[in-house]
Protein backbone atom coordinates (compact mmCIF):
# COMPACT_ATOMS: atom_id res chain seq x y z
CA UNK A 1 0.00 0.00 0.00
CA UNK A 2 2.47 2.21 1.26
CA UNK A 3 4.38 1.79 -2.58
CA UNK A 4 1.41 2.74 -4.53
CA UNK A 5 1.19 5.66 -2.53
CA UNK A 6 4.21 6.79 -3.35
CA UNK A 7 3.85 5.80 -6.66
CA UNK A 8 0.58 8.28 -7.20
CA UNK A 9 2.49 10.91 -5.10
CA UNK A 10 5.78 10.53 -7.69
CA UNK A 11 3.17 10.91 -10.27
CA UNK A 12 1.85 13.91 -9.38
CA UNK A 13 4.79 16.06 -8.64
CA UNK A 14 6.12 15.19 -12.10
CA UNK A 15 3.08 15.89 -13.90
CA UNK A 16 3.02 19.28 -11.79
CA UNK A 17 6.43 20.11 -12.36
CA UNK A 18 5.58 19.04 -16.15
CA UNK A 19 2.94 21.41 -16.10
CA UNK A 20 5.03 24.03 -14.67
CA UNK A 21 7.93 23.44 -17.66
CA UNK A 22 5.57 23.79 -20.23
CA UNK A 23 4.33 26.97 -19.01
CA UNK A 24 7.42 28.48 -18.53
CA UNK A 25 8.07 27.71 -22.04
CA UNK A 26 5.35 29.17 -23.49
CA UNK A 27 5.84 32.37 -21.42
CA UNK A 28 9.41 32.37 -22.22
CA UNK A 29 10.46 35.35 -25.24
CA UNK A 30 11.89 33.69 -28.24
CA UNK A 31 14.96 34.93 -29.46
CA UNK A 32 14.75 33.25 -32.54
CA UNK A 33 16.00 35.88 -35.88
CA UNK A 34 14.68 34.68 -39.08
CA UNK A 35 17.32 35.13 -42.08
CA UNK A 36 15.52 35.87 -45.50
CA UNK A 37 17.59 35.29 -48.44
CA UNK A 38 16.37 36.64 -52.01
CA UNK A 39 16.29 33.83 -54.09
CA UNK A 40 14.91 36.03 -56.63
CA UNK A 41 18.28 36.60 -58.85
CA UNK A 42 18.41 33.00 -59.20
CA UNK A 43 15.96 33.38 -61.94
CA UNK A 44 18.04 35.05 -63.64
CA UNK A 45 19.77 32.45 -65.53
CA UNK A 46 19.90 29.07 -66.13
CA UNK A 47 20.42 25.55 -63.74
CA UNK A 48 24.74 24.96 -63.45
CA UNK A 49 24.73 21.57 -63.89
CA UNK A 50 25.85 21.67 -67.52
CA UNK A 51 27.92 24.55 -67.85
CA UNK A 52 31.05 25.07 -70.20
CA UNK A 53 34.16 27.03 -69.28
CA UNK A 54 34.41 30.55 -71.01
CA UNK A 55 38.10 31.52 -71.83
CA UNK A 56 40.11 34.48 -70.57
CA UNK A 57 42.16 36.60 -72.94
CA UNK A 58 45.81 37.41 -71.25
CA UNK A 59 45.78 39.94 -68.09
CA UNK A 60 47.52 42.45 -70.50
CA UNK A 61 46.49 42.86 -73.84
CA UNK A 62 48.27 41.12 -76.82
CA UNK A 63 50.89 43.01 -78.90
CA UNK A 64 50.50 43.02 -82.41
CA UNK A 65 52.02 39.81 -83.02
CA UNK A 66 49.75 37.89 -80.96
CA UNK A 67 46.65 39.24 -82.25
CA UNK A 68 47.95 38.51 -86.11
CA UNK A 69 48.99 34.83 -84.46
CA UNK A 70 45.20 34.64 -83.56
CA UNK A 71 44.22 35.82 -86.96
CA UNK A 72 43.30 39.13 -85.56
CA UNK A 73 43.49 43.10 -86.87
CA UNK A 74 46.66 44.69 -85.54
CA UNK A 75 45.48 46.74 -82.52
CA UNK A 76 44.29 50.53 -83.61
CA UNK A 77 46.31 53.19 -83.82
CA UNK A 78 45.68 55.64 -80.59
CA UNK A 79 45.13 59.42 -82.56
CA UNK A 80 45.57 62.76 -80.31
CA UNK A 81 42.34 63.64 -78.66
CA UNK A 82 42.12 66.81 -81.19
CA UNK A 83 43.12 65.44 -84.15
CA UNK A 84 42.09 67.21 -87.20
CA UNK A 85 41.92 66.25 -91.16
CA UNK A 86 43.81 68.44 -93.33
CA UNK A 87 40.91 69.55 -96.00
CA UNK A 88 41.13 72.47 -98.32
CA UNK A 89 39.98 75.37 -97.19
CA UNK A 90 36.49 75.66 -99.27
CA UNK A 91 35.84 72.52 -97.23
CA UNK A 92 34.52 72.45 -93.33
CA UNK A 93 37.07 70.68 -91.16
CA UNK A 94 35.80 67.38 -90.05
CA UNK A 95 36.65 66.37 -86.90
CA UNK A 96 38.83 62.81 -87.29
CA UNK A 97 38.07 59.71 -85.33
CA UNK A 98 40.09 59.36 -81.66
CA UNK A 99 40.27 56.08 -80.48
CA UNK A 100 40.83 55.83 -76.89
CA UNK A 101 41.89 53.01 -74.13
CA UNK A 102 41.25 52.90 -70.14
CA UNK A 103 38.72 51.30 -67.80
CA UNK A 104 35.66 51.40 -67.08
CA UNK A 105 34.75 52.66 -62.89
CA UNK A 106 31.22 52.04 -61.56
CA UNK A 107 29.12 53.83 -59.45
CA UNK A 108 26.20 53.25 -57.95
CA UNK A 109 24.55 54.09 -54.21
CA UNK A 110 25.55 50.80 -52.11
CA UNK A 111 28.76 50.18 -54.24
CA UNK A 112 32.08 51.03 -52.52
CA UNK A 113 34.35 53.62 -54.61
CA UNK A 114 36.82 52.42 -56.81
CA UNK A 115 34.55 49.61 -57.94
CA UNK A 116 35.08 48.56 -62.09
CA UNK A 117 33.83 46.38 -64.66
CA UNK A 118 35.94 43.37 -64.16
CA UNK A 119 37.58 41.45 -66.35
CA UNK A 120 36.92 38.41 -65.37
CA UNK A 121 32.87 37.48 -65.91
CA UNK A 122 30.66 34.66 -63.76
CA UNK A 123 30.08 31.44 -64.76
CA UNK A 124 27.61 32.51 -67.00
CA UNK A 125 30.22 34.56 -69.09
CA UNK A 126 28.61 37.55 -67.86
CA UNK A 127 30.59 40.41 -66.98
CA UNK A 128 30.48 41.89 -63.41
CA UNK A 129 32.36 44.14 -60.92
CA UNK A 130 36.16 44.28 -59.15
CA UNK A 131 37.30 46.47 -56.59
CA UNK A 132 40.76 46.17 -57.43
CA UNK A 133 41.92 47.90 -60.23
CA UNK A 134 44.46 45.47 -61.64
CA UNK A 135 41.75 43.01 -62.32
CA UNK A 136 39.74 45.60 -64.26
CA UNK A 137 38.37 45.06 -68.07
CA UNK A 138 40.97 46.69 -70.45
CA UNK A 139 38.26 48.43 -73.18
CA UNK A 140 38.97 50.49 -76.52
CA UNK A 141 36.84 52.40 -78.52
CA UNK A 142 36.85 54.75 -81.55
CA UNK A 143 34.93 57.93 -81.72
CA UNK A 144 34.07 59.95 -84.92
CA UNK A 145 31.67 62.87 -83.35
CA UNK A 146 29.18 63.35 -81.23
CA UNK A 147 26.59 61.09 -83.11
CA UNK A 148 26.02 57.80 -83.46
CA UNK A 149 26.86 54.45 -81.08
CA UNK A 150 30.39 53.23 -80.63
CA UNK A 151 31.41 49.43 -80.36
CA UNK A 152 33.65 48.42 -77.05
CA UNK A 153 36.22 46.55 -78.00
CA UNK A 154 37.33 44.21 -74.80
CA UNK A 155 41.41 43.28 -74.73
CA UNK A 156 41.91 41.25 -71.35
CA UNK A 157 38.25 40.04 -70.81
CA UNK A 158 37.09 36.72 -72.58
CA UNK A 159 39.23 35.53 -75.30
CA UNK A 160 37.05 34.33 -77.64
CA UNK A 161 34.57 37.48 -78.07
CA UNK A 162 36.36 40.68 -77.97
CA UNK A 163 33.08 43.05 -77.80
CA UNK A 164 31.10 44.24 -74.60
CA UNK A 165 27.64 43.61 -75.73
CA UNK A 166 24.56 42.54 -74.70
CA UNK A 167 22.80 39.40 -74.42
CA UNK A 168 18.88 38.57 -74.32
CA UNK A 169 18.10 36.94 -70.63
CA UNK A 170 17.34 33.28 -69.99
CA UNK A 171 14.13 34.43 -68.46
CA UNK A 172 12.80 37.30 -70.81
CA UNK A 173 9.75 36.27 -72.33
CA UNK A 174 11.40 37.98 -75.88
CA UNK A 175 14.03 40.29 -76.65
CA UNK A 176 11.86 43.53 -76.27
CA UNK A 177 12.95 45.84 -73.02
CA UNK A 178 10.04 48.12 -71.94
CA UNK A 179 8.00 49.98 -69.64
CA UNK A 180 6.23 47.60 -67.33
CA UNK A 181 8.34 44.47 -68.46
CA UNK A 182 11.02 42.70 -66.33
CA UNK A 183 12.71 41.60 -69.54
CA UNK A 184 16.56 42.12 -69.77
CA UNK A 185 20.06 41.50 -71.28
CA UNK A 186 23.15 40.71 -70.02
CA UNK A 187 26.86 42.30 -70.13
CA UNK A 188 28.54 39.61 -72.12
CA UNK A 189 31.32 39.25 -74.12
CA UNK A 190 30.11 39.21 -77.91
CA UNK A 191 31.15 38.68 -81.76
CA UNK A 192 30.58 42.24 -83.74
CA UNK A 193 26.89 43.76 -84.59
CA UNK A 194 25.89 46.67 -86.51
CA UNK A 195 24.89 49.76 -85.34
CA UNK A 196 20.81 50.39 -85.22
CA UNK A 197 20.62 46.70 -85.54
CA UNK A 198 17.87 44.57 -83.86
CA UNK A 199 19.34 41.50 -81.94
CA UNK A 200 21.44 39.07 -84.38
CA UNK A 201 22.27 35.00 -83.26
CA UNK A 202 25.98 35.72 -83.21
CA UNK A 203 28.58 34.26 -81.02
CA UNK A 204 28.96 35.21 -77.12
CA UNK A 205 30.36 34.09 -73.88
CA UNK A 206 26.78 33.43 -72.43
CA UNK A 207 25.82 30.75 -75.48
CA UNK A 208 29.21 29.17 -74.68
CA UNK A 209 28.81 28.75 -71.43
CA UNK A 210 25.30 27.66 -71.59
CA UNK A 211 24.85 25.68 -74.90
CA UNK A 212 21.33 28.55 -75.17
CA UNK A 213 21.09 30.80 -78.16
CA UNK A 214 19.92 34.31 -77.50
CA UNK A 215 19.38 37.77 -79.19
CA UNK A 216 22.58 39.51 -79.27
CA UNK A 217 23.93 43.47 -80.08
CA UNK A 218 27.56 45.31 -79.51
CA UNK A 219 27.06 48.58 -81.24
CA UNK A 220 24.86 50.02 -78.40
CA UNK A 221 27.48 52.31 -76.19
CA UNK A 222 27.32 56.11 -75.95
CA UNK A 223 30.63 57.71 -74.26
CA UNK A 224 30.25 61.34 -73.12
CA UNK A 225 34.07 62.82 -74.83
CA UNK A 226 33.31 65.64 -71.76
CA UNK A 227 32.56 63.54 -68.70
CA UNK A 228 33.03 60.05 -69.49
CA UNK A 229 29.71 58.39 -68.75
CA UNK A 230 29.24 55.36 -71.20
CA UNK A 231 24.79 55.41 -71.64
CA UNK A 232 23.69 52.29 -73.50
CA UNK A 233 20.78 52.06 -76.22
CA UNK A 234 19.43 48.50 -76.63
CA UNK A 235 16.91 48.13 -80.03
CA UNK A 236 13.98 46.11 -79.64
CA UNK A 237 12.61 43.77 -82.46
CA UNK A 238 10.78 46.23 -84.16
CA UNK A 239 13.07 48.87 -84.67
CA UNK A 240 12.36 51.09 -81.83
CA UNK A 241 14.38 52.63 -79.37
CA UNK A 242 13.55 51.68 -75.60
CA UNK A 243 14.66 53.96 -72.43
CA UNK A 244 17.73 51.43 -71.55
CA UNK A 245 18.98 51.52 -67.80
CA UNK A 246 22.27 49.85 -67.17
CA UNK A 247 21.71 47.66 -63.41
CA UNK A 248 23.68 45.82 -61.19
CA UNK A 249 22.36 42.26 -60.16
CA UNK A 250 23.51 41.73 -56.73
CA UNK A 251 22.36 38.20 -56.80
CA UNK A 252 23.73 37.17 -59.94
CA UNK A 253 27.08 39.43 -59.35
CA UNK A 254 26.32 40.73 -63.04
CA UNK A 255 25.28 44.11 -64.95
CA UNK A 256 22.09 43.94 -67.28
CA UNK A 257 20.48 45.97 -68.82
CA UNK A 258 16.30 46.89 -68.26
CA UNK A 259 13.53 49.04 -69.77
CA UNK A 260 11.90 48.95 -66.11
CA UNK A 261 13.95 48.94 -63.13
CA UNK A 262 11.54 48.88 -61.15
CA UNK A 263 9.56 46.20 -62.55
CA UNK A 264 13.16 44.08 -62.66
CA UNK A 265 13.69 44.46 -59.26
CA UNK A 266 10.19 43.52 -58.17
CA UNK A 267 11.00 40.11 -59.97
CA UNK A 268 14.71 39.43 -59.58
CA UNK A 269 15.68 41.15 -56.69
CA UNK A 270 17.85 43.97 -55.34
CA UNK A 271 19.68 45.45 -58.77
CA UNK A 272 20.87 49.15 -58.00
CA UNK A 273 20.92 51.41 -60.96
CA UNK A 274 24.86 51.81 -61.83
CA UNK A 275 26.85 54.74 -63.79
CA UNK A 276 29.78 53.08 -65.80
CA UNK A 277 32.42 56.35 -66.65
CA UNK A 278 35.30 55.63 -69.23
CA UNK A 279 38.41 56.35 -66.96
CA UNK A 280 41.68 56.63 -70.25
CA UNK A 281 44.69 54.63 -69.23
Amino acid sequence: MYSSSLRQILLALALCTGSVLVHAALMRPTHTVKHFFDTRAEKLNPPTSHLNRVALADPVPMTNAKRLARGLSPNRPRFHQHARRVVPSAVAAVSACTTQTGKIAVAAANIAAGAFVSRIPNQYGEYGITPQASDALIVQFTQCGADGPVTIETQNGAADYLFLGAVEGFESTSSDLALGSANYAYLSGTAQTDPGAVPQAVGNTFTDATALTEGVESAIWYVDSTTGVISVQWINEDGSSPATTILYSEGAGAFVLTGDPNEFVSVYGQSPTVTLTFVSS
